[in-house]
């Protein structure tokens, strides 16, 4: 059973950390989809993140997945935090280190083929019919309520 947390409760022993960048344009967002091939929830959507490597601090580690995954070069000064989610699932916990970033025009996008089948620039509304990687509904209604666009 999927439980996410505002604060990190006592209990939780986080076992990983990571980075997710929640690009917007117009009240889109950019979402990628799994492989059909991964190992953990193929075909499901979710914004660029990954696991932070030793040492790496969330905001390097959430512009190095956003690289690897989509060959977009952010700057540090363009990513935005939004919060932590702490995120406990039957195999483990994890802490969910949020960034956005607001562009005016949409970047060339070329995903990783190893990681991803596509990608789409989403709406809220849209995003309400589209298979999300788990907890990632959760994680939207915290974005949008940081960022009061609902």
């Amino acid at each position: 059973m999927l439980k996410i947390y505002n604060h990190r409760p006592d209990h939780l022993t986080i076992k990983v950390e990571v980075a997710a960048c929640y690009i917007e344009i117009d009240n889109k967002i950019l979402f990628l989809q799994r492989a059909h091939h991964s190992k953990n929830e193929p075909g499901t959507w979710g914004v660029p993140a990954g696991k932070l490597e030793p040492n790496e601090s969330p905001l390097n580690a959430a512009i190095r997945e956003l690289y690897e995954e989509t060959t977009i070069v952010i700057k540090k000064n363009m990513m935005q935090p939004i919060g932590t989610l702490y995120i406990e699932k039957p195999g483990g916990a994890y802490a969910y280190h949020m960034f956005k970033v607001t562009l005016k025009e949409k970047p060339s996008v070329q995903i990783s083929a190893q990681e991803h089948d596509d990608y789409i620039w989403a709406t809220h509304d849209e995003l309400k019919n589209i298979n999300l990687i788990a907890g990632a509904h959760e994680a939207l209604l915290y974005y949008y309520q940081k960022n009061k666009v609902l």
